[in-house]
C-alpha cells in the first residue's frame, strides 16, 4: 500500500539523517542534536567547510595547471601537424582538377590517369564517353608523350613514356577518336607537362624550406616543458599547501575537544 511505502520512505531518510549526525557529532543524543552542544557543533561545521574550501581551491589550482599543459600540448601538436602536412603535399601533390581527356587518358594538373578500359559509346554509338573504373596514376611531370602510327590504318596511338620504364601505348579508332583530334589531345597533353614540370620545380624550391619549418615545429616545444614544469611545481606546492595544513590543525582541534566533552571522537 502507499502508505507503507511512505512510512518505509520516512524510516530509512530518519535513519540516514541519524547516521550522518552520528558520524558528524559522535556521542549521546544530546550530542547529535541538543541545545547545549549546538556550538561546537557549529565549530566543527564551520572548520569542515573551511577545510572543503582550501583543498577546492588547492585541486583548482592544479586543475588550471593541468589544462594549461593540456592546451600547450595541442597547440603544439597542431603545429607539427601543420608543418607535415605542408610538407608531404609538396613532396606528393594531390592529382588535381582534370585538365583535358580523351579515351582512357584523363589528364589532371598533376597526374596523367590512364584507365584499364575506354568508357562506352554514347547514343550515336560513335563517341565515347569518359572513362572510370580502375586505373593507373603517372606524374605528370615525368612524361614524354609522342603520336605514332597503329598499326591499324584507321587508327592513331600516343605512348605515355616515363624515364625509362616501359611506355604505355593507348591507341584510338579514327571511327571514334578522328586523327586531328587525337594529335590536338597530344599537344594539349605535352603543355600540361610543361606546366606540371615548372610546378614541381617550385615546390622543389620551397621542400627545403618546408622541411626547416617542419624541424623548427618539432623543436619548438619550450611551451609544453614550461607548462609541465608548472604543473610538477604546483603539485609539490599543493602537498605542503599552508591553507589546507591550516584548515586541518584546527579541525584536528575541535576534534579534540570534542572528544574531551563527549568521550568520542568525529571521523571527519
Amino acid at each position: 500500500m502507499a502508505w507503507v511505502q511512505t512510512l518505509g520512505w520516512i524510516v530509512a531518510v530518519s535513519l540516514g539523517v541519524v547516521a550522518y549526525r552520528w558520524a558528524s557529532y559522535p556521542g549521546s543524543w544530546a550530542a547529535m542534536f541538543g541545545a547545549e552542544y549546538a556550538k561546537p557543533r557549529g565549530e566543527l561545521r564551520r572548520l569542515r567547510e573551511e577545510l572543503t574550501v582550501a583543498r577546492r581551491a588547492s585541486a583548482h589550482r592544479l586543475e588550471a595547471a593541468t589544462e594549461q599543459l593540456s592546451q600547450a600540448r595541442a597547440a603544439y601538436q597542431a603545429e607539427v601537424a601543420g608543418a607535415e602536412r605542408r610538407l608531404r603535399g609538396l613532396r606528393d601533390p594531390a592529382p588535381g582538377s582534370r585538365v583535358t581527356w580523351l579515351g582512357r587518358i584523363a589528364v589532371h594538373e598533376e597526374v596523367l590517369r590512364l584507365f584499364d578500359e575506354d568508357g562506352p559509346l554514347d547514343e550515336t554509338g560513335r563517341h565515347r564517353t569518359p572513362a572510370s573504373g580502375p586505373s593507373t596514376d603517372l606524374p605528370l611531370a615525368t612524361l614524354t608523350v609522342d603520336c605514332v602510327p597503329s598499326d591499324d590504318p584507321a587508327g592513331t596511338c600516343v605512348t605515355l613514356a616515363a624515364g625509362t620504364s616501359v611506355p604505355y601505348e593507348v591507341c584510338y579508332a579514327h571511327r571514334e577518336y578522328p586523327e586531328p583530334n587525337v594529335r590536338q589531345f597530344v599537344l594539349d597533353v605535352r603543355s600540361a607537362v610543361a606546366r606540371a614540370r615548372e610546378a614541381r620545380a617550385a615546390r622543389e624550391r620551397h621542400i627545403a624550406a618546408a622541411e626547416a619549418d617542419l624541424a623548427a615545429a618539432r623543436a619548438a616545444t619550450e611551451d609544453v616543458d614550461a607548462a609541465r614544469t608548472h604543473v610538477v611545481e604546483v603539485k609539490a606546492a599543493e602537498r605542503v599547501d599552508p591553507d589546507v595544513g591550516r584548515a586541518t590543525d584546527a579541525l584536528d582541534e575541535q576534534r579534540d575537544r570534542w572528544q574531551a566533552i563527549t568521550g568520542r571522537r568525529p571521523w571527519r
